[in-house]
């Protein structure tokens, strides 16, 4: 039907985008670091941040999303698995940086972490219009505490909280153990995660399940040319063995679920995409996946439920399911680039920074 085929189309244009920019695939990784470079991991998330979309959508259209399709069954059973390389990448991005940026951990607190804080909150408050305008009225603490991610008034919030947790983790590993090494930062990151997977696991499995892709990033960046020797020099095509521990961290995601908490199958899965895409030569990087999860992945990702929460109080998904997807996809697009410009003119403004990422 329509519906089966406007989720297909999507994912084959992002598919087809991305191919299209393929010059060769090789044997081994490429080791002039050239396939973990933040353009080539912005199209890496370009892609999984529509597949949360996708699976968000979901949960609005459970009556007309095709349960049974194969692309529904198939986007389910990823689970937190398609957040795992935001993570990974963004632990990567953190260790590059204050190893070659001076003062970069207290950037970390000063402009990133306030600068996510103030484009969450401002986020929230957007939230809390649209649901006033709908008869819907929460509680004042309810929505201070959405301002840092921990309640939520309809908008995604673990994501958000988990980011900002990181930056402190992070900034806190760095002043007490950089004495020690970067091995010794990325240890205490490690702890403080792994005390809050104790901490919050009534919260829910997907609060703490990929939390330890961000000092596993941290541990690849210091390891990277290890790692590359070791893997160069073996017969095996390196993105073979990164496709197989795609598949392996994805079975052990679907069926283990104590292994969910220790985070093993999510960070097995985020090493196997970059393992795998660490062999694909890039003629040129595509365009709209790589804005979709660079500049504009924090703007698509809170912003995609408020498109889906209006088309719902509109009668949209009951009256025409069909034009009710189409709205979901377009309204996601232009409040992503229109909120990308906004808060990217704000943080110039008051950060007197050049971009917005939230990894």
């Amino acid at each position: 039907d329509l519906l089966r085929l406007m989720l297909t189309l999507l994912f084959l244009f992002l598919f087809i985008s991305f191919l299209s920019c393929i010059s060769g695939v090789e044997r081994k990784m490429l080791t002039d670091g050239e396939y973990i470079s933040r353009e080539r991991t912005s199209t890496i998330n370009g892609f999984f941040i529509w597949i949360v979309f996708a699976c968000h959508l979901s949960q609005y259209t459970s009556d007309y999303l095709m349960c049974d399709a194969w692309i529904t069954r198939l986007l389910m059973t990823l689970g937190q698995c398609i957040v795992a390389t935001f993570f990974f990448f963004s632990g990567y991005g953190i260790m590059s940086s204050l190893r070659n940026k001076e003062g970069y951990a207290s950037q970390l607190v000063k402009k990133r972490f306030l600068s996510l804080l103030l484009h969450m909150s401002l986020a929230v408050m957007l939230f809390y219009v649209v649901h006033l305008w709908y008869g819907r009225e929460y509680e004042c603490l309810t929505v201070f505490m959405s301002f840092f991610g921990w309640r939520s008034i309809g908008n995604s919030n673990w994501f958000i909280f988990v980011t900002l947790l990181s930056y402190l983790f992070i900034t806190l590993s760095y002043r007490l153990c950089r004495r020690f090494g970067e091995f010794a930062i990325v240890v205490g990151v490690a702890v403080l995660f792994a005390v809050y997977v104790i901490l919050a696991r009534y919260r829910g499995g997907w609060w703490v399940d990929t939390c330890m892709c961000i000092p596993a990033g941290m541990l690849f960046f210091i390891w990277r040319p290890t790692i590359e020797k070791i893997l160069n020099g073996l017969r095996m095509p390196v993105w073979l063995i990164g496709v197989l521990m795609v598949a392996l961290g994805w079975k052990i995601y679907g069926v283990h679920f104590l292994l969910v908490y220790s985070n093993i199958p999510t960070v097995i899965f985020a090493m196997g995409v970059c393992l795998t895409f660490s062999c694909i030569r890039m003629r040129k990087i595509p365009a709209f996946l790589s804005w979709s999860g660079g500049p504009a992945l924090f703007t698509l990702y809170i912003f995609q439920r408020i498109p889906m929460i209006i088309g719902v109080n509109e009668g949209l998904k009951d009256s025409y399911p069909q034009v009710y997807i189409l709205c979901c996809l377009l309204g996601t697009l232009f409040l992503g680039w229109l909120g990308m410009k906004f808060f990217s003119a704000l943080d110039k403004l008051i950060f007197r920074v050049k971009d917005n990422k939230v990894h």
